[in-house]
């Protein structure tokens, strides 16, 4: 609903006095996450985007870099990745890629004390999710996380990942587009949800920098197939190759045994020939 200047200013003045008060909480508490701050996190997240008052964005920055690294009881876990998830959710893109960093962090820190199936699932359907979403950096965002809670085998890379995954990436894309969708930088849902599998396997690929586990070969060879997509796939694709070539050209020689030798001709084409990376 509609809200007037002064309203707005009143519920700004009080958003900034709680997070002040949260900073400040934090440096006398091991465990400043409680239940009873699980509402408030969809509006903490939201702010990441208020460039039009510096101390509100301060202050959400500041709230953010203390809650997430907070430990939080087993008990009170749930609750709290609940709110991210409906922080996930909001409307605006930067509420929803800060909600990201935020889940991300908090997991790390939280790490060993995450073992229910209930949060490990709500972990994992959050970051799926917002791999979909229509925004371009909620979706990198989103890759990167995966990345990172696979490679810290939170997230397994399971049949059911991989199915998945591969799933989004086979979506096939539309032939043409009109020419008003092209004037107003339409991108289809058909395209995300590609791009979505394509980050998605590209962010498995770089969880295992020097190693090439069995699922590896397979996937790579899927994501060759999309180096002629439109952008911004073929992009992913090839910031992904070229990553891969950086981490696993020094024991190469140990890593080629893993492909079969029509997939080593192909990732050798890939990653020796300039054209791929022009």
């Amino acid at each position: 609903p509609d809200i007037s200047k002064e309203e707005r200013a009143v519920a700004v003045r009080l958003l900034k006095t709680i997070m002040t008060f949260l900073i400040n909480n934090a440096t006398r508490s091991f465990a400043t996450l409680r239940p009873e701050l699980s509402p408030l996190l969809p509006f903490i997240c939201a702010q990441a985007g208020q460039e039009d008052d510096r101390e509100l964005l301060a202050l959400t920055k500041a709230t953010m870099k203390v809650l997430s690294q907070a430990l939080v009881l087993p008990s009170n876990l749930l609750a709290i990745l609940q709110g991210l998830n409906e922080a996930a959710q909001c409307s605006s893109w930067y509420g929803r890629r800060s909600s990201v960093r935020f889940l991300q962090l908090l997991v790390f820190t939280n790490r060993f004390t995450i073992t229910g199936s209930e949060e490990l699932s709500l972990i994992r359907s959050t970051i799926l999710t917002l791999m979909e979403d229509d925004q371009l950096e909620v979706r990198d965002a989103a890759s990167n996380a995966l990345s990172g809670l696979v490679h810290s085998r939170i997230i397994a890379m399971d049949t059911e990942l991989q199915g998945h995954l591969k799933k989004l990436a086979s979506t096939p894309l539309p032939k043409k587009r009109t020419l008003a969708e092209l004037a107003a930088n339409y991108v289809p849902t058909a395209l995300i949800h590609r791009h979505a599998g394509v980050l998605g396997l590209c962010g498995v690929v770089r969880a295992f920098p020097y190693s090439v586990p069995v699922w590896m070969p397979d996937i790579l060879m899927v994501l060759e197939k999309h180096l002629s997509d439109p952008a911004p796939i073929q992009g992913t694709v090839r910031e992904a190759l070229s990553e891969f070539k950086r981490t696993h050209y020094d024991n190469w020689d140990v890593h080629k045994s893993s492909f079969t030798e029509d997939q080593q001709q192909i990732l050798t084409e890939l990653l020796i020939s300039p054209s791929y990376y022009a």
